[in-house]
């Protein structure tokens, strides 16, 4: 019966890595990314809540409080200025206006600090019986003492070839890289099964085809056997290419963990031909 408990588990392995798609928590909740230049950090700040409003008024202080510890300053009062507007674009969304505070420091003339929300993430979780709200949000936090120049940063849940190249290398991989560990790690054990699976199946039929040729007068028994064990292995090898194909398929068209990427700006360099009476030459021109 060991065969056929090989063919259940790797079935089961199979369809449960067709049907997972668990959402997954974006990328930029452990790896923020980096900022475009000096004037600004990012900043992760998780709150909790009774809903989601409660969450982000609590979120709220957090960053305060974080602001206040990392700058060694104390905020008195904070504004918002520009209420939170998203657009898309070729399935990018811009955090673009997003909500913007600017917080005023205690006992300084005129100084603030800006920060713009780039992004959140809410899940709900249960303690002492009751629904509550976590909230992670993503900030540009102006540095102390400079001026914001914040950059426009994207969110998006595509990443290219580069999990399609991984996926190709290793089942699984792609996905895991992309954010869905419990996807990869089911296609990547499942292919470990299967290859299990392959080895055991030829292994098992190729000893019967030896026992066959050793004891002649058990020939027809050994060979049925073998048989037995030949469809073992090439279904196993017909599953190892139909969750390949998956894994390929699926690591180029699904989408992954939200992640963050800072748009770099159009730093052109350019000449202009200048020509004046009696002369002639070229301006130079970099646009920051």
């Amino acid at each position: 019966m060991s065969k056929y408990r090989i063919f259940a588990f790797l079935c089961i392995m199979f369809i449960v890595a067709l049907c997972v798609n668990a959402e997954t928590k974006p990328q930029w909740i452990k790896n923020p990314p980096t900022p475009g230049n000096s004037s600004y950090v990012f900043r992760v700040v998780k709150a909790e809540g009774d809903d989601l409003n409660s969450a982000r008024s609590a979120t709220l202080k957090a960053l305060v409080s974080m602001i206040e510890h990392d700058d060694n300053i104390k905020i008195k009062e904070t504004h918002k200025l520009v209420d939170e507007a998203q657009r898309t674009n070729n399935n990018l969304s811009v955090a673009k206006s997003n909500s913007v505070y600017v917080l005023d420091v205690e006992n300084s003339i005129n100084k603030t600090i800006t920060t713009e929300k780039v992004a959140e993430y809410s899940e709900d979780f249960e303690r002492n019986g009751q629904m509550r709200k976590r909230l992670f949000t993503l900030f540009m936090v102006q540095c102390d003492n400079r001026v914001a120049d914040f950059d426009e940063v994207k969110l998006t849940t595509k990443y290219g070839m580069r999990g399609f190249v991984r996926s190709m290398v290793v089942p699984g991989w792609g996905q895991i890289y992309k954010g869905s560990g419990v996807k990869g790690g089911l296609i990547m054990g499942g292919a470990a099964a299967i290859a299990a699976g392959i080895v055991i199946t030829e292994n098992t039929r190729a000893d019967y085809i030896k026992k066959m040729h050793e004891q002649p007068k058990f020939a027809s028994t050994y060979n049925s056997k073998a048989t037995v064990w030949e469809t073992g292995r090439n279904v196993c090898i017909g599953a190892a290419v139909a969750l390949y194909v998956y894994n390929i398929v699926d690591a180029i068209a699904a989408d992954g963990a939200e992640r963050a990427i800072v748009k770099k700006r159009n730093n052109n360099l350019s000449f202009t031909p200048i020509v004046n009476t009696g002369e002639c030459g070229f301006s130079i021109r970099y646009n920051f």
